[in-house]
């Protein structure tokens, strides 16, 4: 990516956010393969839930997030590798793969379709690419161009790119319209930046809840977008 480094505080409360982790995890569960791919790791918080009998290779281009990485999964059968998904030599390193999974790392990216096309790269014919992405624009402010977001997606936007990359899409849908609420007020209305811990782990008690509402009903809106993609040729 654009060797923006990510807010590290923000990095630490998604990484407490366990219900909000497992709540993705399981929405992506369905879809992987037997080796896995993650794009741009950051601190692991959703790869804690990968199962163990996966070969899973973790990649990031931030120095830091990759020593933490290290010492995170020290005794787990995971490879660890520097990877800068823009570049296109680095990118040729990997080939075949069953799934490659980019979670919030493509608004980070000023030429984010050539990410996706490296993504399409990586993969077998009919491998899995997963995208998770902040989602609509209107919600954008001084708060998302502090944590390095280049943009926020629509699903046409995203859906339209990822076609462009040789894929088909097999799932897009917005994820978690209660968060979009959550932070049209904090941000837009009362402008108050970056959730306090406190209030991260009061969110994140209630996502049982709203994943359980999301389960029976699709909203037109969402904090985030999920996208699957299978690889056509």
């Amino acid at each position: 990516m654009s060797a923006h480094k990510i807010n590290f505080s923000y990095l630490e409360n998604l990484d407490k956010s366990n219900n909000y982790n497992r709540w993705i995890y399981d929405c992506i569960k369905p879809y992987l393969g037997n080796e896995i791919l993650d794009i741009g790791s950051g601190l692991g918080h959703i790869i804690e839930y990968f199962p163990k009998d996966k070969k899973i290779t973790l990649t990031d281009c931030d120095d830091k997030n990759l020593f933490l990485l290290s010492q995170r999964f020290a005794h787990q059968p995971v490879q660890i590798v520097k990877l800068d998904i823009t570049n296109d030599k680095e990118a040729l390193h990997f080939k075949d793969m069953d799934t490659v999974v980019s979670l919030n790392v493509l608004e980070h990216i000023e030429n984010d379709l050539a990410a996706i096309k490296n993504i399409s790269g990586m993969l077998k014919t009919g491998g899995i690419g997963i995208f998770f992405v902040p989602a609509c624009p209107f919600l954008y402010t001084s708060l998302d161009k502090s944590l390095g977001h280049v943009r926020r997606y629509t699903l046409a936007s995203l859906k339209s790119k990822i076609l462009a990359a040789e894929f088909s899409i097999v799932r897009i849908e917005y994820f978690n319209i209660f968060g979009m609420f959550t932070w049209f007020l904090t941000n837009i209305v009362y402008r108050r930046g970056l959730p306090k811990a406190a209030t991260c782990k009061v969110l994140d008690k209630l996502v049982p809840a709203l994943s359980c509402i999301q389960q029976h009903f699709k909203f037109p809106a969402g904090q985030s977008i999920l996208a699957v993609a299978r690889k056509e040729t």
